[in-house]
């Protein structure tokens, strides 16, 4: 599928352009390998999975500020398809992603969740916030949807 203007789409929810630091941007479609080892010659054997690939997207936010990162994090979140507790007794954030995968060119879909955001202030003022460039990235379960 060729290019169709946008580079992220959470759900039903396309990521505007103008949250992504284009020059961050980075759509992975990688292999899997399943028993990968060295024989007694050093000689690698890597059977990989065809049907299932992991997808990792992430980029930067230019800053931004407070109000124009709620907006963009309100609508992702709404997309999660529900959390799971894990071991930590954190969240975990699952979502469909469908993202632009440059090596490929073209669009591939997987179910993702969504690590911690840091996020750093960049200013604060009595009336407003703005914050340092935030890294988001969607890493994917090789589900089904990532064949």
């Amino acid at each position: 599928m060729a290019y169709q203007g946008y580079l992220v789409k959470v759900g039903t929810y396309t990521i505007p352009l103008k949250y992504i630091k284009y020059e961050t941007f980075q759509g992975l479609w990688s292999t899997t390998d399943v028993d990968s080892y060295r024989d007694a010659n050093s000689t690698a054997h890597r059977d990989s999975v065809q049907l299932r690939h992991p997808m990792k997207v992430e980029f930067e936010t230019p800053d931004i500020s407070e109000s124009e990162f709620r907006t963009l994090m309100s609508n992702i979140q709404a997309q999660y398809l529900g959390t799971t507790t894990l071991w930590n007794g954190k969240q975990a954030k699952t979502c469909l992603v469908t993202a632009w995968i440059p090596e490929l060119g073209e669009y591939k879909e997987d179910y993702c969740y969504v690590p911690d955001i840091p996020i750093t202030i960049r200013y604060a003022d009595n009336n407003q916030l703005r914050y340092d460039p935030i890294r988001i990235a969607f890493i994917g379960y090789a589900s089904d949807k990532a064949m």
